[in-house]
């Protein structure tokens, strides 16, 4: 045999050994571990939210204003946080039409929710829904200079002056302290340049039956009353008036009229 056959054939033996060796080791190599699967479960989808159609302002009203359709609309609302109070569509499908010409009787806002307690209904009077038990309403005689030059609004407090001239002498006395607004005949119209503010001849005060009496007779007693306006945290209630025969004047003060720089006696 030739040398070269000797090679060759040496050569495809060593191949054939490390053939031999490799297929023993893949043959005895653990098979790989299988990895658990994990099962992809999806979250369950939320509840849809219940809601409820809530009747809402279009737009801003105050005290007194009367409810029109165009200030009114529906509007959805989580059902879970629906007040009581609130007007309810599915409860009163023509709430709308049936508010339409009710009073109102303390302000609401754009999209606040209209609650019937806000309201005064059809063929009861304004002032006696908004007037406490045991309270009346008394209209006193106002000019814009006597109301503070017209800062005095609805549900401020103020203090009743009565001024009186005689003999060239200026007297003034406090008839009432504390006293609440009820109305006042104030309204705003647009002018040529801009919003201007009239003033009425009247502003309706909450006072007690023995009040009533006692400023009805100032009315008449005296030249002119005064509102005095208190500060917000000045507000108090004011203590109830004594039997009639112990009346006297809470503060007296007398001013001397000057005229042509000599003061009258």
């Amino acid at each position: 045999m030739k040398s070269s056959q000797i090679i060759v054939l040496a050569v495809a033996l060593v191949a054939a050994i490390g053939a031999g060796i490799l297929a023993k080791g893949f043959m005895d190599e653990p098979a790989p571990v299988p990895q658990p699967q994990l099962s992809e479960t999806s979250e369950p989808a939320p509840p849809p939210v219940a809601v409820e159609e809530v009747l809402v302002m279009v737009e801003p009203i105050g005290i007194g204003e009367t409810l029109i359709l165009e200030q009114m609309r529906w509007q959805k609302w989580p059902a879970e946080v629906v007040d009581p109070s609130y007007v309810v569509k599915s409860k009163e499908p023509d709430a709308i039409n049936k508010l339409v010409g009710t009073t109102v009787r303390l302000p609401l806002t754009v999209g606040e929710p209209i609650r019937k307690n806000r309201l005064v209904g059809f063929g009861k009077n304004y002032m006696s829904a908004v007037l406490p038990k045991g309270m009346r309403a008394l209209a006193v005689r106002v000019s814009s200079e006597s109301t503070g030059g017209g800062f005095v609004l609805p549900n401020d407090y103020v203090d009743l002056m009565g001024i009186k001239t005689e003999d060239g002498t200026v007297n003034t006395n406090i008839i009432l302290e504390n006293v609440r607004v009820l109305a006042i005949d104030q309204f705003f119209k647009q002018g040529p340049d801009g919003p201007q503010t009239s003033i009425g001849q009247t502003a309706t005060l909450e006072l007690s039956p023995d009040e009533v009496e006692l400023v009805t007779v100032a009315q008449q007693t005296y030249d002119q009353i005064s509102l005095v306006l208190r500060s917000v945290k000045d507000v108090g209630i004011r203590a109830p008036l004594p039997p009639l025969g112990e009346r006297e004047d809470r503060q007296s003060k007398t001013v001397r009229l000057i005229k042509g720089g000599q003061a009258s006696k």
